[in-house]
């Protein structure tokens, strides 16, 4: 089978991981005019004239990012599920437009990592909400606010974007 053959190994960490995402950038799939990826990173993402990136940002150590790759021997066949999961407190009537229209699209988002390090997830399908969760909390210290967990199924884990490239684009501030 050619390029199924296992070609490098890895070795142990040195333990300098930051986990955490702190921002993601939104934007309709639907407006990608040109996208390139080259050994999973993106390398070019230019939007569709006027259209731009919406920043969201998050407290830290709340939302996350994550992938899972499940494989089926008998269909031959794998897919990466992405998940993006974000929580907001507070919430006003301007909130609930703007989480009403994100779930009203497919969208990538540019997953900003704690770490320095950025992802696109929904580069081929989009991503999609499935769930918007208001709570008023219970307790005085509770989170009042709405949690967006976003999913997509695609091809490939989601590439790593440069700052080069997340700088380049037109992003609108939170």
């Amino acid at each position: 089978m050619i390029g199924c053959e296992i070609a490098s190994g890895k070795a142990r960490g040195c333990r300098t991981g930051f986990a955490g995402i702190k921002i993601f950038d939104a934007f309709s799939w639907d407006d990608i005019e040109t996208i390139t990826v080259v050994d999973d990173v993106v390398t070019a993402l230019t939007l569709a004239s006027g259209k731009r990136a919406y920043r969201f940002e998050l407290e830290e150590e709340v939302g996350s990012f994550g992938q899972v790759m499940t494989v089926s021997r008998q269909n031959g066949s794998k897919v990466n599920a992405q998940t993006l999961t974000v929580p907001f407190n507070g919430l006003s009537s301007e909130d609930i437009e703007t989480f009403d229209n994100l779930a009203s699209t497919n969208f990538c988002a540019i997953v900003h990592y704690s770490d320095g390090t950025y992802r696109l997830a929904g580069r081929n399908n989009g991503m999609a909400v499935e769930t918007d969760t208001e709570t008023s909390g219970t307790a005085h210290e509770d989170r009042n606010g709405t949690e967006i967990v976003a999913m997509t199924k695609e091809p490939r884990k989601a590439p790593f974007i440069g700052a080069n490239i997340v700088a380049s684009l037109q992003i609108a501030a939170s």
